[in-house]
C-alpha cells in the first residue's frame, strides 16, 4: 500500500499535477513514513530514493499549489530521513510548533499617545 503510494506521487510529478490531490498523498506519506520510514530504507531503498527525488522536483517545479504545509511536510521527511528516521526533540517540537502558526496571533493594536 505504501509503495503504491509512493508510485502515485512519483507518477504526479512526473506529470506535472500538483493539486490538491498530490498534497493529500505527500501528508499521508510523512504520516507513514514517521513509522516505517527505517523499515523501508532497509528492503525497498530504491523505491524510496525515487519518491524523495520526485519530492524534491515537487518543491522546485510547482508554483505554490502545494501550498506552505505541505512544503513542510517534505522538509520533515528529508530531514527525518537524513537523521537516520529518528527525530530528535528539537525536531519534533519544531514541527509541532512551527514559528508560522504563532504569527497567527493578532497583536495587540499600538494606541496612539492623546
Amino acid at each position: 500500500q505504501l509503495l503504491s503510494l509512493m508510485n502515485q506521487i512519483n507518477a504526479s510529478v512526473k506529470g506535472g499535477l500538483f493539486n490538491a490531490q498530490l498534497a493529500n498523498q505527500i501528508f499521508v506519506l510523512c504520516q507513514q513514513l514517521k513509522f516505517s520510514g527505517q523499515l523501508l530504507e532497509q528492503s525497498h531503498k530504491n523505491e524510496l530514493n525515487r519518491v524523495f527525488v520526485s519530492l524534491r522536483q515537487a518543491c522546485c517545479r510547482d508554483n505554490g499549489q502545494l501550498g506552505t504545509p505541505c512544503r513542510l511536510k517534505m522538509m520533515e521527511l528529508v530531514e527525518l530521513r537524513a537523521m537516520g528516521w529518528r527525530p530528535s526533540l528539537a525536531h519534533t517540537q519544531y514541527y509541532l510548533n512551527r514559528p508560522e502558526q504563532q504569527q497567527q496571533i493578532d497583536p495587540a493594536p499600538i494606541s496612539a499617545p492623546p
